[in-house]
């Protein structure tokens, strides 16, 4: 099972992170936890929302997936 601490060691190591300061990891860090926690807050009420309703959960979580993709797209295009 993934945690939330190997994607985070992950993602720190695709940033070069162990060649940043203290304060700028310690920083991303919290971020990146916060963005975990909002995530799974939407997930929690996504399955509580569609009750019974399989398909709307899959709809939001669907819809959320898809701005997190255009936000990468952003980044990669300079707009981020």
């Amino acid at each position: 099972m993934k945690t939330i601490g190997m994607e985070w060691e992950r993602f720190a190591l695709a940033l070069g992170l162990d060649k940043a300061s203290a304060i700028q990891r310690s920083e991303m860090r919290r971020a990146f936890y916060a963005g975990a926690m909002v995530m799974l807050g939407a997930a929690v009420q996504a399955a509580r929302e569609s009750g019974d309703d399989d398909e709307a959960g899959a709809r939001m979580m669907q819809a959320l997936s898809e701005e997190g993709k255009q936000f990468a797209r952003d980044l990669l295009a300079g707009k981020g």
